[in-house]
């Protein structure tokens, strides 16, 4: 069990793939610092008692740019959601093999992939406190299969770009106070 803060002798692990730090005791800000991780393709920081507002990454060009799953869902996140926070907008097939083991949680379900693709591709930032509108930009995340930002303070309208997401397997946008397009997303079904 890790308590307080994230170990920042992560920094220096540049071949590390998968950080699974959830489900521990550790609080403090998001850990930019992680962002230089170049090959990190899953980061799942669920379950802690971490807050504060998340801003855009600044401290490098690409960050994140492998990044494939990222849960920092059931913390005390705050401040307005952007899409640019995080570099998801480079999400790429880049081959279909499997490479480890996570956990995620899907509408309350705790569920094991046992072997994820490369290409799988999640977001959730449920639980937390972030608060805006859904950005137009989130459309453009091609390969997104679960986007779960349920349990936020989320308001606005469902954006009609959400349509764009192809692959998108399970949405989430539950416990919000979100308002529906006036025309409709026929690919969802919202409630």
């Amino acid at each position: 069990m890790l308590h307080e803060q994230v170990p920042r002798s992560l920094a220096y692990c540049e071949e590390l793939e998968v950080i699974d730090i959830g489900d521990n005791h550790l609080n403090n800000t998001f850990p930019y610092w992680l962002e230089n991780l170049s090959k990190l393709w899953v980061l799942v920081m669920r379950s802690n008692n971490f807050g504060g507002p998340i801003g855009q990454f600044s401290h490098v060009d690409s960050p994140f740019p492998s990044l494939q799953a990222f849960d920092i869902s059931f913390n005390a996140f705050t401040g307005t959601y952007h899409c640019n926070i995080f570099f998801i907008g480079s999400f790429e097939v880049s081959g279909y093999y499997y490479q480890d083991t996570i956990a995620i949680v899907d509408k309350g379900i705790y569920m094991e992939m046992r072997s994820i693709l490369i290409a799988f591709t999640t977001i959730d930032l449920s639980n937390n406190k972030f608060s805006g509108e859904i950005p137009n930009a989130l459309g453009s995340l091609e390969s997104l299969i679960l986007l779960n930002l349920s349990g936020n303070s989320l308001t606005g309208q469902i954006p009609s770009s959400l349509g764009n997401l192809r692959e998108l397997e399970s949405l989430d946008l539950s416990r919000n106070s979100l308002r529906t397009n006036p025309y409709p997303i026929d690919k969802f079904d919202i409630t």
